[in-house]
């Protein structure tokens, strides 16, 4: 008994061992329970940070007043610094008091007026170099706009961005307030907070040709139909071993040769058509797009979801890869890929709409507003977005390899407007499109959000109450329990 007695012994402290090892291990550990998730970095973040390869020097300009807002601000930029600086050896963060040390805003060429005063903070590396103002409303840096600025310092280039004007496409210069659904400003300041070079062009009429210096080729909602020769400019550059973005609204029947010219070449097929989805009673053309069939049953209150569906978001590609936000296209049309794929061309649906859906191709009814489902009409899960790659013969560098065209079609522009950019999802999953399509894949994440939550600034006269109660008050909780205590046991003992 007694050896029986000391081995459970034995046991009982190497476990309390263990436990305590364990918490010591892990003291770290919290729970973000934030509105606005600032105790954990978004997967981009990361991403970027475990990426990268050269040395970025952050700077964070703050003087050294006494001002609650000022420390505040400065407390939250260092903590999440030092969060960053956890996923990579390559941040050299340095706190510097303007006043003290002007010496190194003349370093940055910076003037005192230029910065914000609550604090600003400095990346730089080589030749690049963002500022970011740190607001006096949220008092801290914010995790989106330090994302993008490491990506414009670390970047070693830009890729170049030329959307296709001249089909009264949607113009990227209009901004929300002077056109929410047929202007595209915020897709292009997205691209560009992303470190690309975003700029519009027309194909010349007599001899077209996409620009030598474009990487990326965006066709954003044509309403007017294709020359044979501003085709076959844009297969020139696709030849060349470019990328390009076609997003192609539905009801566009002067679109027929642009269609017809992806089918043959790529074997992308682009239904003349729009998508209804009997699951959406009350707006039948609404395509919800959603991470899992969990979630589509739970959202729509669905009832027998086929078991072979796919989901809306392709697991395979590295566009939509862990995709976990949501999406609401208005109206679509189908995109699809042919059965048989041109020699050299692979692809893949990265978009299915939901089950139950069917394809509405008689334009005259909906010219009408009416809807009609031929009892015949099959009912499916069509797609309405396709990736494709293409072989071509052109060289990448030395290496004697050639380079790969890619496309992407999407059977919607409405996503990528003004209006369709306040979807998260829609953000998240244009911007890893143009990734992929720069062969940058190491951008493709969920990025980080812009949610706002301002801090509590207190007075004096509540400061010293709250040091005063988290003092005292735990003196006299314990003498209170100790009087109950004691009034208990004297009545009923």
């Amino acid at each position: 008994l007694y050896g029986l007695n000391s081995a459970i012994s034995g046991v009982q402290v190497f476990a309390i061992c263990v436990i305590l090892y364990a918490f010591a291990s892990h003291w770290n550990a919290d729970w973000d329970l934030t509105r606005e998730g600032r105790r954990d970095l978004a997967p981009q973040t990361i991403q970027v940070l475990r990426g990268l390869d050269t040395d970025v020097e952050v700077v964070a300009f703050f003087t050294r007043l006494t001002d609650s807002v000022i420390d505040a601000a400065r407390d939250k930029t260092r903590r999440f610094l030092d969060q960053t600086r956890e996923y990579t050896s390559h941040l050299n963060v340095e706190f510097v008091d303007p006043v003290s040390e002007p010496m190194r805003l003349q370093e940055f060429g910076l003037e005192k007026e230029r910065l914000s005063t609550t604090g600003t903070v400095v990346l730089r590396s080589g030749r690049r170099m963002k500022v970011l103002p740190i607001s006096g409303v949220t008092g801290r840096l914010e995790e989106r706009d330090f994302t993008n600025a490491l990506i414009n310092v670390a970047r070693e280039s830009q890729p170049r961005v030329y959307f296709l004007s001249g089909h009264n496409e949607r113009d990227i210069t209009q901004g929300l307030a002077q056109n929410a659904s047929r202007g595209a400003l915020e897709f292009k300041t997205r691209l560009e907070n992303e470190a690309y070079r975003v700029d519009s062009f027309t194909l010349d009429i007599m001899e077209p040709r996409v620009p030598d210096d474009c990487d990326i080729l965006v066709v954003h909602g044509p309403e007017l139909p294709f020359r044979p020769a501003e085709i076959q400019a844009i297969q020139e550059f696709l030849d060349r071993g470019g990328s390009a973005l076609f997003m192609l609204d539905p009801l566009l029947a002067p679109l027929s040769t642009l269609p017809a010219w992806l089918l043959e070449r790529y074997g992308v097929v682009v239904g003349n058509d729009v998508l209804f989805s009997e699951l959406a009673a009350q707006q039948p053309s609404r395509i919800f797009l959603l991470p899992d069939i969990g979630k589509i049953a739970a959202r729509l209150g669905a009832q027998g979801i086929p078991e072979d569906f796919p989901g809306n978001f392709s697991q395979t590609h590295p566009i939509t890869r862990g995709f976990d936000k949501e999406m609401v296209l208005e109206a679509a049309r189908s995109v699809e890929l042919a059965p048989q794929l041109p020699e050299g061309v692979a692809g893949e649906v990265i978009l299915r709409s939901l089950p139950f859906t069917y394809k509405e191709d008689d334009l005259d009814l909906l010219a009408k507003s009416k809807i009609n489902r031929d009892p015949d009409e099959p009912l499916g899960f069509p797609g309405v977005a396709v990736a494709v790659t293409a072989k071509t013969d052109a060289p990448v560098g030395d290496t004697g390899q050639t380079r790969n065209a890619r496309l992407v079609v999407i059977g919607d522009g409405d996503l990528a407007s003004n209006e369709g950019l306040q979807f998260v999802g829609h953000i998240n999953f244009m911007l890893n499109t143009l990734a992929w399509l720069s062969e940058s894949e190491e951008l493709i994440a969920i990025r980080p959000t812009g949610v706002e939550d301002p801090p509590i600034i207190l007075t004096p006269v509540e400061e010293q109450m709250i040091a005063w109660i988290s003092t005292l008050g735990v003196c006299q909780v314990i003498v209170l329990a100790g009087l109950v205590v004691m009034v208990w046991r004297r009545r009923y003992q």
